[in-house]
């Protein structure tokens, strides 16, 4: 019987973190995108009632435009960089800071998880006085 109830609460809390983030998700992720891929179908002004379902034109039409490829482009370079620049950052801080025996190294490893520990105490602290 005390598994049971033991299997039950761990089910809950796992839930209980689940829930919220799917449902965060689909709220802030998924209904906007489907609202976005369906207004994609129809030709609308954007200020009017009136629209008129043209289906797949509106991408056809976005494929044919050559600035739309250099746009993509663009897009991939960028990103590709930023992560490939980032990556590169972070392993030289990390060998840095671990191979090296400077004296503040702890005050950089310090400085470089500030950001992850205040955003979870800024969450924590938010969350403590709305409830």
């Amino acid at each position: 019987m005390k598994t049971s109830t033991t299997k039950w609460k761990r089910n809950l809390f796992i839930a209980s973190f689940i829930i919220p983030t799917f449902l965060f998700f689909c709220v802030f992720t998924m209904y906007p995108a489907y609202q976005a891929l369906q207004k994609s179908l129809y030709d609308w002004s954007g200020m009017s009632e009136n629209s008129t379902f043209i289906g797949l034109d509106n991408f056809v039409e976005m494929y044919k435009d050559p600035i739309i490829w250099q746009a993509i482009g663009n897009d991939y370079f960028l990103v590709a960089g930023k992560v490939i620049g980032i990556m590169i950052l972070a392993t030289f801080f990390a060998v840095a800071l671990t191979r090296f025996k400077l004296k503040s190294s702890g005050f950089f490893r310090a400085i470089f998880f500030i950001p992850n520990v205040i955003s979870v105490v800024v969450i924590g602290v938010f969350v403590e006085l709305h409830l």
